[in-house]
């Protein structure tokens, strides 16, 4: 697996257009015109504006992109949102560039793995991918300070790890950092699948802290309730303790499964449906499943196979054995739906109070409200929107398409080396029968039908 870090852009990024290898076979004759996406103007605070030709998934794809075959865009109005964005990119998002991302992050999942720095997040994806370059001894001090992502094969599947800091950090801003995951779906969501969420939080409290609480409630608002089952909490650092602390830390657990926000996820099922919960992951025990004789854990050091397969089985089972239709996140509705993304209520979780919130299920969906007192609950007072201009959004999604490109070259020689992996496997195997038919005394013309098709 390799690390990707989010690139720069500068002006002569925006100059000159991505350069994909040349393949003829995906490349459409009909050349793009910024005349095709222009930008229409909008009211819109957040700077992100809705255009006209913007609309729900349910309608008619654009006739200009009914050639795309298997590349088809997975998310009709981000696909169209993209193109809107940087068709001023001069050429960052032309049709062979578009069907070389299409075409090689075709059938790829995309795993968001969120948590605030000090959690083991780093740790956790580095024994997952095998990627030495993410041991916490080279990573900054502060944490990760952007967006990463991490593409990666397991199992003969394409996974996009993307490794995303939490909210309410204070020296972060989470408007920006909303503004990242936005970005990220509008440039990737479309050739992608998303089809979960780690939510690292490290070492386990008697109750959420007022950062991992604000990070989780705008997870519930940015997910909605169907895709709760697709959500894995993890705990980790239990190879740390000695037999005293790890019985501490196991009580400590058990008081967290009675907290209030911790209850809405495990049971989030109301009057009016039946949801499945989070699931819980305990990294550094094996199975996942933290007891009691769980201690003295897998060390990180002398076990560091068994954590990787352990964390690997966690991917298989929560991931590429879904046995349940693919469930689309709140966020992507509501923005196929025009609400403006700062009135998101993924967005609203971000602008409302730290403290005496909650969030509650209603009409199917996650929305963030006051939590009710003894006297007349107060209406929620909530930040002023940010003032983002359109450029800032497409400096932001530029940076995300160009890292797409940088996957899409990963997975094509990740196949290509698969490929010629195979073939000289299969030439070695064919060598190998040849000498055994000389050993034998066969000729050519006398190998059996049976042997000719093996």
């Amino acid at each position: 697996m390799a690390i990707i870090d989010m690139p720069v852009t500068t002006q002569e990024t925006n100059d000159h257009p991505i350069d994909v290898p040349d393949e003829s076979a995906l490349v459409s004759t009909r050349k793009s015109t910024p005349s095709d996406f222009e930008d229409q103007s909008s009211s819109q605070e957040d700077g992100l504006a809705y255009n006209d030709h913007d609309s729900s998934e349910d309608t008619t794809r654009d006739s200009g992109h009914q050639n795309l075959d298997e590349t088809s865009p997975k998310w009709t109005w981000g696909f169209k949102k993209l193109r809107s964005l940087l068709s001023e990119g001069r050429g960052a998002v032309t049709d062979p560039v578009v069907r070389f991302v299409g075409r090689h992050l075709l059938g790829t999942k995309l795993i968001f793995v969120v948590g605030k720095a000090g959690t083991g997040k780093t740790s956790i994806l580095s024994e997952l991918t095998d990627h030495g370059d993410l041991q916490p001894c080279t990573t900054l001090q502060a944490g990760t300070k952007n967006y990463r992502m991490i593409p990666g094969i397991i199992d003969d599947e394409q996974y996009l790890f993307v490794d995303t800091a939490g909210f309410g950090d204070p020296n972060r801003d989470d408007m920006e950092t909303f503004k990242d995951s936005v970005s990220c779906l509008i440039a990737l969501g479309s050739f992608v699948e998303v089809v979960g969420v780690l939510f690292v939080i490290g070492n386990p409290g008697t109750r959420l802290d007022q950062q991992d609480a604000k990070t989780l409630r705008w997870l519930q608002c940015f997910c909605g309730p169907d895709f709760f089952r697709n959500i894995t909490i993890v705990t980790s650092f239990w190879d740390s303790y000695n037999a005293g602390s790890f019985k501490q830390a196991f009580n400590r657990m058990q008081s967290l499964y009675a907290d209030k926000i911790f209850e809405k996820i495990l049971s989030p099922s109301t009057s009016e449906k039946r949801y499945h919960g989070v699931h819980i992951y305990h990294h550094g025990v094996t199975g996942g499943n933290l007891t009691l004789d769980s201690f003295p854990g897998l060390d990180y050091t002398e076990n560091r196979h068994e954590r990787r397969e352990e964390l690997r089985n966690l991917i298989r089972r929560r991931y590429a054995e879904r046995r349940y239709k693919p469930t689309k996140l709140q966020f992507m509705r509501q923005a196929e739906e025009r609400v403006p993304f700062m009135e998101t209520e993924a967005a609203k979780t971000l602008r409302a109070p730290a403290v005496g919130v909650t969030v509650n299920i209603v009409k199917g969906r996650c929305v963030i409200e006051a939590v009710p007192t003894a006297q007349e609950t107060p209406p929620l007072e909530y930040g002023e929107v940010p003032h983002v201009k359109e450029a800032s959004w497409r400096e932001t999604v530029l940076q995300w398409w160009n890292t797409a490109v940088q996957v899409g070259e990963f997975f094509r020689d990740a196949r290509q080396r698969q490929a010629r992996a195979r073939a000289s496997t299969a030439g070695t195997a064919g060598f190998l029968q040849g000498v055994r038919q000389w050993w034998n005394g066969w000729s050519t013309a006398q190998t059996s039908p049976g042997d000719a098709d093996q």
